[in-house]
């Protein structure tokens, strides 16, 4: 992952990471809404979320939401 590079993409992200990565600002912008959102679902039962690009959905590539 760099947080610098627009194509990096974080494998796997638990909510703690979430929140640390926040604070840090390597996650920003419109990726916070888009990521509180998957963590609600996760919370409502849903078992996995993955964000990637629409092309890719069936590749397991993406940020995978963990609920641990």
């Amino acid at each position: 992952m760099d947080e610098n590079d627009d194509d990096s993409v974080i494998a796997q992200l638990n909510r703690i990471t979430f929140k640390q990565y926040v604070e840090q600002g390597i996650i920003r912008t419109g990726m916070i809404p888009k990521l509180e959102n998957a963590f609600e679902a996760i919370d409502a039962g849903v078992k996995q979320v993955i964000i990637t690009n629409a092309s890719e959905i069936h590749s397991n590539t993406g940020t995978h939401i963990v609920n641990h």
